[in-house]
């Protein structure tokens, strides 16, 4: 239904309803820097930004939408406590003229 091609996935069809595409993403290095990254279709996208280095990414898809899972690793001391942020800000693309 889907595949990767670089840094793209590429759906091969319309999904039909109650199908889904779940898909590890493995192309990223464990770095803050790789925690600010954008996903787009057509019309609209997503820009994600995190302070954590990223441990896993699974992105998931259904029908009539998107969304990329970043996992992070924290290590909690017993009584402390530990702050993180991750910040999505969403778009919606200028329309081009023909």
């Amino acid at each position: 239904m889907a595949e990767g091609r670089g840094n793209q996935i590429v759906y091969l069809r319309e999904l039909r309803p109650g199908e889904r595409v779940l898909a590890r993403i493995e192309e990223y290095r464990a770095t803050d820097a790789d925690h600010r990254f954008a996903l787009e279709n057509i019309q609209t996208g997503m820009r994600i930004y995190g302070d954590h280095p990223i441990t896993r990414l699974t992105f998931w898809s259904r029908r009539m939408g998107y969304l990329p899972e970043a996992s992070i690793r924290l290590r909690i001391d017993a009584g402390r406590t530990v702050e993180w942020q991750t910040r999505y800000k969403f778009f919606v693309k200028s329309k081009q003229a023909p």
